[in-house]
């Protein structure tokens, strides 16, 4: 019997990076203030875009719009757990992930320690394997580690081992977990939340008993149509087991006939339109730099203004899908 040998593509390494000087105006109340001195003014997240037609290896501009949305209301997610679906390459979850950690870290340096960080659950489809490997290699090249319960941590050759990266002395559990999920499929989104739930219940803030998923988010993956029902059918399920979650998704509108309204009164959920004026996302503000590999030695190319990918970020909408009460 032929085994199938499934080939890696190449990859093609890229820095995002967030930074407080072009969100002069984020909000803060008392409590924001205290955290501010928690966390960095900028953080730069590197992804890995392979070369491969699949949808799932590139960087789409609904993504950045997502974590730019997350890097804005930053205070609003510190302390959450989310579930990002359709991950692709993962920018959310990565900022996500560096942001709870960077957080932590430093607050544990103030007050009593905290070394459990609320799980950052990454999911995609298990085919082709490399999607969900694409990931576990992100986590490492942010100086993160996947929770050994994560169902993809894979033994990678010739890459950094996964307990061995510049943080491996921190005492801190990140809980990141990369997780196959087929939209509509509810076995495997079962057995994510039961890995929530068996997480060490002491580790819990107080008044808490488990983890619950707060956050569901979504960039760019209402895309064919064939695929909205599926995709709201797994939120519905989230939501009967965490009402108070919120959905968080970006859409680029492709076709002024595609609409998810009637979806969204058949499973009893309302939307929100968020301007993207109202969390500063700008084009103009994009910075991406970029490895060149075709050079003897690696350069960083900063590209300011990539109208390429930030010109369709206007025809991007961020919305807030929840239950209706």
């Amino acid at each position: 019997m032929d085994i199938e040998v499934e080939v890696v593509p190449d990859v093609n390494i890229k820095e995002i990076e967030f930074s407080n000087e072009s969100n002069d105006n984020i909000p803060t109340n008392n409590s924001d203030k205290v955290q501010d001195k928690l966390l960095p003014d900028n953080i730069i997240i590197s992804i890995q875009e392979l070369v491969h037609p699949h949808f799932g290896c590139y960087l789409w501009p609904g993504s950045y719009v997502l974590a730019s949305y997350i890097w804005y209301y930053k205070y609003e997610f510190i302390n959450k757990t989310t579930l990002e679906l359709g991950s692709g390459v993962s920018l959310p979850s990565l900022l996500l992930a560096k942001l709870k950690y960077e957080y932590f870290k430093n607050r544990n340096k103030k007050f009593t320690p905290i070394n459990e960080l609320p799980p950052t659950i990454i999911t995609d489809i298990s085919k082709p394997r490399f999607i969900l490997t694409n990931i576990q290699k992100e986590v490492i090249l942010n100086d993160m580690k996947l929770n050994e319960n994560s169902s993809v941590n894979d033994k990678i050759e010739n890459e950094i081992d996964i307990n061995d990266n510049s943080n491996s002395n921190d005492d801190i559990q990140y809980n990141i977990f990369v997780e196959p999920l087929y939209w509509g499929v509810l076995d495997t989104l079962e057995s994510i939340i039961q890995k929530i739930n068996n997480i060490n219940v002491a580790t819990i803030p107080p008044n808490n008993n488990s983890y619950t998923i707060d956050y569901i988010l979504a960039a760019d993956n209402f895309f064919i149509p064939k695929d909205y029902e599926d995709i709201l059918a797994t939120i519905s399920f989230i939501f009967r087991n965490y009402p108070k979650a919120k959905f968080i998704t970006t859409y680029q509108e492709r076709s002024s006939q595609r609409t998810i309204q009637h979806l969204l009164d058949e499973w009893n959920m309302k939307a929100s339109l968020i301007p993207l004026s109202t969390f500063n996302c700008n084009v103009n503000d994009l910075v991406i730099r970029e490895e060149n590999e075709e050079e003897e030695t690696t350069s960083k190319t900063e590209i300011n203004n990539n109208l390429n990918f930030g010109g369709s970020i206007y025809s991007i909408f961020l919305l807030i899908i929840e239950l209706k009460q």
